[in-house]
């Protein structure tokens, strides 16, 4: 019978840990992502609008 060693568990816990966090931010760029795709195939995406934030953040970035 194969079992797994206790501290090899141990290492793939703490591992995880980690992964996990970067599984929760690739989820969350993919949403975004998603999100836009959805909203320009059903023409709701609002460009100028879009472009405006995004200007504001800029500055408020070079400001702040």
């Amino acid at each position: 019978m194969n079992v797994i060693p206790l501290e090899g568990l141990a290492l793939l816990l703490g591992v995880d840990r980690f992964m996990s966090e970067a599984r929760a931010i690739v989820n969350l760029i993919g949403n975004g992502i998603a999100t836009v795709v959805v909203a320009k195939s059903e023409n709701e995406f609002d460009d100028e609008k879009y472009t405006r934030v995004v200007e504001e953040m800029k500055r408020e970035k070079m400001i702040g």
